[in-house]
């Protein structure tokens, strides 16, 4: 415990300025502060020295309250201790000794120019913001060269401290306006406007570029692209929109290369802004990586390349867009149509070909194209072109040229046009669509089955030859459909190739022969009778006929169906023939167990002992269960 504590407040009551500067160097930092304190408060100037000393107290608080007391005392002899003091670790510090040489004025000018090299940046900010604050013209010399710092905060300080200086620092200020970082060129433009902004085209270039008045920038022509172009980098989007629209309206071709790397700026509004003012400048340096571009992964920089290409008008880059047509994005596939629209007649043949071999969608939107280009005067194209508009009647006027796209449009994803080509196609009566009207019985809406059947069916005997060609399809389904539209032609000339049909290994195929043949009514021969009997699976009449139907029945035991395979299986086994026995072994092994099953019965009615083996996957049937209970079953 002390017995000898100094009272701080009772020395400044006596005003003992001895005792105070005595009190600067106690062992308690709160005596310290209060010394210091009371010392400036006091003014006593006969203390300035120990004050002084005081600055380099090792606590801040200390350091920062003797900076604060001879800041006023005025006394120059702590101009250059403060100047130090600037480089203190406290910022609290720093903007003490900062506040003090700002009351010292013009003396602590030099001292403080001095302190502009200091390595920390901290140091050197202050330095400017107190020279700036003072407002001494020598200073101007030394802050310009601090335009160049290399710390952004420096030399954002420095345009503020040049602005209050006056017109001798308008030169370097200037040149100051290209700076690279976006808060410094706004600092110069403040200070040149508080100077006065002169009229100079290229300096107001820069100024109004900084002050994004875009009215301004773009009158003043080619001076502008360069502090334009610095600003295509600029964070807000706004911003970099704008810069972009100024250039195309200016058309300089020096901004080519700064606005194709906009085309892969991450906000559209500004891929948007540059792709037009690409196809402003009319540039056909750019053809060439916008191409590449049309295959970028980035479907916004794909619809930019498209807009600018369509801006361009450069007939090399048709091929590309007719290719981006293809694009799995709307938004990029409209953009190249929208472009070539706009390149005109040297993409009508490159779009004539995708409209006659492309899927519907593509097809739809090249016809469109074509309209925005001009459609020529070619029928064929003509027709083409009618039918993907869904101008039937106008299409009808073509007569034959019309069937093919017709046929194309059979496979459009929009039933209505489905069925109203199916019905112009009817009106034809061209050959030529008899096999693509049979494939598209497969069709998913009813309706348009209805309608192709019924098309088929008033188009005569010239569907007849197309018909039986059809009936070697690999596709079940459109041998089927021909069968079936063969049964309505009423012509004997069917008769033939649907009795070879009732040999088909598809007992849908054969089912539908059979009842295709009964509509006709024309007489079979014998041999045909014995195929129509199994195709019809008449069973109990195929036993009836005996060795007559081992061939059908032979035959039926390959077909998909199961059930048919099992009917077939106990048809041959009723009949009796042992020379059956081979062929219904290979049964004993179906993948459908009641087919199995009724094999093993077979072939033991044709004396044939058959050891039962386990099922497929472990499952025994119920006793007794039919196929049909089997299935209901599972």
């Amino acid at each position: 415990m002390r017995l000898f504590r100094p009272n701080v407040q009772k020395l400044f009551e006596k005003k003992d300025v001895d005792g105070l500067v005595k009190a600067l160097t106690d062992r308690e930092t709160e005596i310290r502060l209060a010394a210091a304190q009371i010392l400036g408060v006091m003014r006593a100037v006969r203390a300035v020295l120990q004050l002084i000393t005081a600055l380099k107290d090792e606590e801040a608080e200390v350091r920062e309250a003797a900076a604060e007391s001879l800041g006023m005392l005025g006394d120059a002899r702590a101009v250059e201790p403060l100047v130090a003091l600037v480089r203190d670790p406290a910022e609290a510090v720093q903007k003490a000794a900062a506040e003090a040489l700002l009351k010292f004025g013009a003396p602590a000018v030099r001292s403080l120019c001095n302190t502009l090299t200091n390595p920390q940046p901290q140091v050197r900010l202050v330095a400017v913001q107190t020279l700036g604050a003072i407002g001494d013209p020598q200073a101007v010399k030394p802050l310009c060269q601090l335009l160049s710092d290399p710390d952004a905060g420096v030399r954002q300080a420095v345009a503020i401290a040049l602005g209050k200086l006056g017109p001798t620092a308008l030169e370097f200020l200037c040149k100051a306006l290209r700076d690279k970082d976006v808060e410094v060129r706004e600092a110069v433009a403040d200070a040149i406007e508080q100077i006065g902004v002169p009229n100079d085209p290229t300096v107001q270039a820069w100024y109004w570029t900084i002050r994004y008045q875009w009215a301004h920038i773009v009158p003043l022509g080619a001076v502008a692209v360069e502090p334009l172009c610095l600003n295509l980098t600029h964070p807000a989007m706004d911003v970099r929109k704008n810069v972009a629209k100024a250039l195309g309206e200016i058309g300089d071709q020096r901004a080519t290369g700064p606005l194709l790397n906009c085309l892969r700026d991450p906000e559209w509004e500004v891929r948007e802004a540059a792709s037009f003012a690409v196809g402003l400048l009319h540039d056909t340096r750019a053809v060439k990586p916008l191409i590449g571009a049309l295959t970028d992964r980035d479907p916004g920089l794909r619809e930019a390349a498209a807009k600018a290409l369509g801006g361009i008008g450069d007939v090399s880059a048709v091929e590309g867009l007719v290719g981006a047509l293809r694009d799995d994005e709307w938004a990029v596939s409209q953009a190249a149509s929208d472009a070539l629209g706009a390149i005109g007649p040297s993409a009508i043949e490159p779009l004539i070909n995708v409209i006659r071999g492309s899927n519907t969608g593509i097809r739809k939107l090249a016809a469109e194209t074509l309209e925005k280009v001009g459609v020529p005067d070619d029928p064929a194209v003509q027709a083409w072109f009618a039918v993907m508009k869904g101008n039937w009647e106008w299409a009808r006027s073509y007569g034959e040229l019309a069937v093919d796209p017709c046929i194309a449009a059979l496979q459009d994803d929009d039933h209505r046009t489905r069925k109203a080509a199916a019905e112009l196609l009817g009106d034809l009566r061209d050959r030529r669509s008899v096999i693509p009207l049979c494939a598209a019985l497969k069709d998913r809406r009813p309706d348009v089955r209805a309608t192709i059947i019924e098309v088929l069916g008033r188009m005569g005997q010239v569907v007849v030859d197309p018909l039986i060609e059809a009936l070697n399809e690999q596709d079940w389904a459109l041998r089927q459909a021909a069968v079936r539209v063969l049964g309505q032609t009423n012509d004997e000339r069917a008769v033939f190739p649907l009795s070879e049909v009732l040999h088909d290994e598809d007992s849908r195929v054969r089912e539908a022969a059979a009842e295709s043949l009964d509509k006709l009514g024309f007489p079979l021969d014998l041999f045909s009778e014995y195929w129509y009997v199994v195709a019809k699976k008449d069973w109990k009449r195929a036993v009836s006929l005996g060795d007559n139907v081992l061939g059908p029945l032979v035959n039926a035991l390959h077909d998909p169906e199961g059930e048919v395979r099992q009917e077939a299986a106990r048809a041959l086994g009723m009949i009796g023939d042992p020379s059956v026995i081979d062929e219904l072994r290979p049964l004993l092994t179906d993948e459908e167990w009641y087919v199995r099953d009724t094999a093993i019965s077979a072939l033991e009615k044709l004396g044939v002992i058959v050891e039962e083996e386990p099922l497929a996957g472990g499952e025994t049937p119920v006793e007794g269960e039919t196929a049909e209970e089997e299935e209901a079953k599972a």
